[in-house]
């Protein structure tokens, strides 16, 4: 699952409005989701 669904399914904000958070806790909660060249069969060839 990427973030942009992740945030949709559970009511989240969406990534654009992460910059308006703390520095330190933004990087945190981003970095526990895989970047998209990281997920599975989804990277554009």
């Amino acid at each position: 699952m990427d973030l942009d669904t992740f945030c949709a399914r559970h009511y989240h904000r969406p990534r654009q409005l992460f910059a308006f958070d703390p520095w330190r806790r933004a990087l945190r909660y981003v970095a526990r989701f895989p970047t998209p060249d990281e997920q599975v069969g989804t990277a554009p060839s």
